[in-house]
């Protein structure tokens, strides 16, 4: 139920290396938002979340001019437990509203979840509400695990309302959308 102003959550860039158990974040209202609201890192060599990552029931509302012009709402990588992204409003993103992906290469493509994510995560984003993303409103990169996106509410999305891709023949992902 935290009040914050500007600017969110960042565990981008931490001393290297660095790992985060779990992460909740749970009914709080983010305004007049200049960048991603959780920001999960996009740096092959800062933290990792190792656990299971919850962002419940919050609201988020970007400036309508100002704001750095690539802040997805919510940019998750590095991550190698469950997601559940469930309950939020997202309103007037930058670009995506919600971005996942596995770990980024040097080069900034997608790359490689550990062994225990390919085959025990679940990606699950659930009744959100996304309002007037710049570019897609939820977006998947390189799904890993089950990933199931149902329930949710999308407004004017600059490109797409949901994008998945960049699917790794390695993997075999089960994606679900209703």
């Amino acid at each position: 139920g935290v009040p914050f102003e500007g600017n969110g959550i960042d565990f981008n860039y931490v001393a290297t290396p660095s790992t985060m158990k779990n992460l909740r974040v749970v009914g709080c209202d983010f305004a007049n938002m200049t960048q991603p609201f959780i920001n999960g890192g996009n740096n092959p060599t800062a933290t990792t979340v190792q656990g299971d990552i919850e962002i419940l029931n919050n609201h988020v509302v970007y400036v309508t001019s100002g704001a750095s012009s690539n802040a997805n709402g919510i940019y998750l990588t590095q991550s190698t437990g469950n997601i559940l992204i469930e309950g939020n409003v997202i309103e007037n993103a930058p670009y995506h509203g919600i971005f996942i992906s596995p770990s980024p290469t040097t080069n900034g493509n997608a790359g490689f979840m550990s062994e225990d994510a390919l085959n025990n995560a679940n990606v699950i984003v659930r009744n959100n509400s996304v309002i007037t993303p710049k570019r897609d409103a939820i977006k998947i990169d390189s799904p890993y695990g089950n990933t199931v996106i149902t329930g949710n509410t999308i407004e004017k999305s600059g490109n797409y309302g949901i994008r998945v891709d960049r699917f790794n023949s390695a993997w075999t992902p089960s994606v679900t959308i209703t």
